[in-house]
């Protein structure tokens, strides 16, 4: 983006509600490391909680690549704005970006909306290794209402997605997992049966 020497006036923006100026400076010399460029990108994103409509909500799903400084008000924002944010989160777990479906993961285990527990599930299968843990992690978040999904997902195909599910059964701990757990130390797989048997120990 070519800012043309402007720097955006934050508070002149908010106090005229200009939604999408504030948008655009979301995305201020968008790369720069110099404080007073990603100051700026805060700003704004911190602004931006203010309004909960769908091309903010866009907006800032598109900046979660940013340095942390901004990553904290996008993430807070979306958090805010919750159940309006969740298609778009649950639309960016197929993002071609394995960050983006990374944070998309832990931002709707923040949310807790339910409607995110089966496209969670479904996202077991990410070709990523390290967004299947964030998915993983973030299944667990939900705790009780997961399970049944995970269970399901003992019966995947795919080894890593039954690992990942033996697991994250494990951390939450719901009684109603053990009978599955104890068939999936005769899975196939010696992956997913050190899982089970894992699992099964946090039950003891």
């Amino acid at each position: 983006m070519s800012n043309n020497g402007y720097k955006p006036d934050i508070e002149d923006l908010k106090e005229n509600r200009d939604v999408e100026g504030l948008i655009k400076a979301l995305q201020y010399k968008k790369g720069s490391t110099e404080y007073e460029d990603y100051e700026v990108r805060s700003d704004a994103a911190e602004a931006l909680g203010n309004f909960e409509e769908e091309k903010v909500i866009k907006a800032l799903i598109r900046a979660v690549k940013d340095v942390e400084d901004v990553r904290f008000y996008v993430a807070r924002d979306l958090r805010k704005f919750g159940g309006s944010a969740v298609p778009f989160l649950i639309d960016t777990l197929k993002d071609p970006d394995e960050d983006m479906r990374r944070d998309a993961a832990w931002m709707l285990g923040n949310i807790g909306d339910e409607r995110a527990i089966p496209p969670l599930t479904e996202a077991l299968k990410d070709p990523d290794e390290e967004v299947r843990f964030h998915v993983a992690i973030n299944l667990g978040k939900f705790e009780k209402p997961a399970v049944p999904y995970l269970l399901d997902a003992l019966e995947d195909p795919d080894e890593h997605v039954r690992r990942y599910a033996a697991w994250i059964l494990g951390v939450i701990g719901d009684e109603r997992a053990i009978p599955a757990l104890e068939n999936a130390l005769e899975d196939p797989s010696e992956y997913v049966q050190k899982g089970a048997e894992q699992a099964l120990r946090r039950f003891d």
